[in-house]
């Protein structure tokens, strides 16, 4: 450059600029090494210390714009272009960034004052540890959606000896770490080995999360009591999973069919009983199957280019008519002042959370805890998520969110009944304008018992059946004709939906092989032939909404 130019002194500003940015970021690194304290940081210089590094390279900016202030900001500005370069397309290396240091230093940070700090209900958020069966890449879409900034953990469980299983369990964990990578989820990855299924979902839900990152929904796959799924759980299969996750796909992320790994349905009722008791929220997946790929290898759910997100209530609103959503099934268990867990883990049925609807009706102001306030939020958090089709994420969400709510409305005349919906269709308006959420008012739907006589044949054979000419409400139906008949209403209006929202039945109180498998049918029917379906339970006793912000 000095012969081409035939002059040094131009040239000599400029090279003085990268040199003594070049001495600046060298003495700045070993400020930040010093400061974050690595242990392998040993410098051998007899007078080095913190503040002549810091000083070093403060020294060395100052005398760069002091010399040429633009060849200064020119000099500054390649550095960070070459930066952003190499971040995105430079080799991959094993030098070990400095920045990591600094990140690790930050969270480290932040997690310590996080975790001494009360949290607000109007930062509440989903903060989800999904157990997946196997590779569930539309229940994965859905879930990456519906944290809305919040954390997220894929817990993967193998069950089997430790020693036998740790080289597989450290595969399946750097597979899936590859395959959240891979599609963009933000998500951690936490695999468990135990020999014991429930022993290891307790551990999940109790070590998954740091400091003040908890977990408050687990999120969990309808058991399948077919036997049709395609892989059985076992060593071979923990291999089949590894490789389909490392795989390359195009369009399509098949799902991968493996059943939980819960030898019958009463462990994996056991397990939802676990996440109540631990009071936390349970969700139910069903019907999600393979995920679609969009631009930049997203994945988001077959039917999110459907317009509708639904929200379903079943039953009464107030807590004077009962906490439950479907008063108790009708399974005849004995005994239920005491609430069946595993034998070293029994607690007094006070002690576990009851999913209460919150009070709509009752004096006082409107509150937001309880299933219909959690129903509601998570369907208005995942409209707001504004992925749409092809995995475009959009500024406006394109999906309506509807709320139709089955009311225990039995009055003597279809005009009564009519009347008490316009009242109860108010209140639900009144609830959602309190907690602003953006809803239209024909979006809001009250169905009564007259009009499931007349949407739903099983009811009306029902009713002639018991020659009543008195609608019935649905506590007093055989809980297996209650998932018939909710499943048919829902069917009906769910043609152009992408996600359902719907209240969760409690398990039986008292666990035992028949009422598990009865609970587990009944689920099934519920939620049989429908779009993908989140069955919701409220284990948290915060407020869901908040009005404060």
């Amino acid at each position: 450059a000095c012969v081409m130019i035939g002059d040094l002194d131009v040239v000599a500003p400029i090279e003085t600029s990268f040199f003594c940015l070049s001495y600046a970021i060298v003495n700045l690194t070993c400020f930040i090494l010093s400061a974050m304290g690595a242990p392998n940081f040993r410098p051998r210089f007899k007078y080095y210390s913190w503040p002549v590094a810091l000083f070093g390279a403060t020294l060395n900016i100052v005398i760069m714009f002091f010399l040429n202030w633009m060849y200064a900001t020119v000099t500054i500005a390649c550095m960070f272009l070459l930066y952003v370069y190499l971040s995105f397309n430079g080799p991959v290396t094993d030098w070990g960034d400095i920045t990591n240091e600094l990140i690790y230093h930050q969270v480290r940070k932040y997690l310590l004052r996080l975790s001494t700090s009360p949290s607000h209900s109007k930062f509440w958020k989903p903060n989800l540890l999904v157990i997946p069966g196997g590779c569930d890449a539309g229940l994965l879409a859905f879930c990456n959606s519906l944290k809305k900034g919040g954390l997220m953990v894929i817990g993967q469980v193998l069950v089997g000896p430790r020693p036998s299983l740790h080289r597989i369990s450290i595969q399946l964990r750097l597979a899936w770490n590859a395959f959240v990578k891979r599609h963009r989820l933000k998500a951690f990855v936490h695999t468990t080995t135990s020999e014991d299924v429930n022993l290891a979902y307790r551990i999940l839900m109790d070590t998954s999360g740091l400091g003040g990152l908890i977990i408050n929904t687990v999120v969990v796959p309808l058991y399948d009591t077919s036997g049709k799924t395609i892989h059985p759980i076992g060593p071979e299969t923990y291999h089949t999973l590894a490789s389909h996750l490392e795989r390359e796909y195009t369009e399509i992320v098949p799902a991968m069919s493996v059943n939980l790994p819960c030898d019958t349905a009463m462990e994996y009722c056991r397990l939802l009983r676990d996440i109540l008791a631990f009071e936390k929220n349970c969700i139910i997946s069903r019907n999600f199957m393979d995920g679609l790929l969009g631009k930049r290898k997203r994945i988001y759910t077959h039917t999110s280019d459907r317009p509708n997100i639904d929200v379903w209530i079943f039953g009464s609103w107030t807590v004077n008519e009962g906490q439950r959503i479907w008063n108790e099934l009708d399974l005849n268990l004995p005994d239920p002042s005491i609430v069946s867990l595993p034998e070293d883990l029994v607690v007094e049925n006070d002690e576990i959370p009851q999913q209460n609807h919150g009070s709509f009706d009752t004096p006082g102001p409107i509150c937001f805890t309880g299933l219909v306030a959690l129903l509601v939020q998570l369907g208005h958090i995942f409209r707001n998520s504004r992925i749409g089709a092809g995995g475009l994420r959009r500024q406006k969400s394109t999906h309506r969110l509807r709320i139709f709510h089955l009311a225990n409305i039995d009055a003597s005349s279809a005009t009564e009944a009519n009347h008490e919906a316009l009242l109860a269709e108010e209140q639900l308006q009144d609830f959602c304008n309190q907690g602003r959420v953006d809803i239209d008012h024909d979006d809001i739907k009250i169905f009564t018992l007259h009009d499931l006589k007349t949407l739903v044949p099983d009811y009306g054979l029902h009713l002639k059946r018991e020659h009543s000419n008195v609608v019935q409400k649905l506590e007093r139906l055989p809980s297996m004709l209650q998932a018939k008949i909710l499943n048919s209403l829902i069917s009906l209006h769910s043609a152009n939906t992408c996600q359902l929202f719907i209240p969760l039945p409690m398990p039986p109180r008292n666990l035992s092989l028949p009422a598990a498998d009865a609970y587990v049918r009944i689920l099934e029917v519920l939620s049989a032939k429908l779009p993908p379906v989140a069955m919701v339970a409220s284990g948290e006793t915060t407020s869901y909404i908040s009005t404060s912000i």
